[in-house]
């Protein structure tokens, strides 16, 4: 069974709560969001704050 994964982006908090729900079915128990982005481009241009973006992940997460 797989126990990580890793999340690039996502356009919105919904994408964010139906990526984590597909994580979850797909028997993940872990989802990775990188703290930093390595230039300039659509992904920083488009970025919140990924730390902040997490919080609201664990609230809609289903418990273990």
């Amino acid at each position: 069974m797989p126990d990580r994964t890793l999340a690039a982006n996502a356009a919105g908090s919904r994408e964010w709560r139906d990526t984590v729900r597909r994580v979850e079915d797909l028997g993940y128990t872990t989802l990775f969001l990188a703290d930093h982005y390595l230039g300039p481009g659509p992904a920083q241009r488009e970025a919140r704050t990924p730390r902040q973006d997490l919080a609201p992940i664990a609230a809609i997460a289903r418990p273990c």
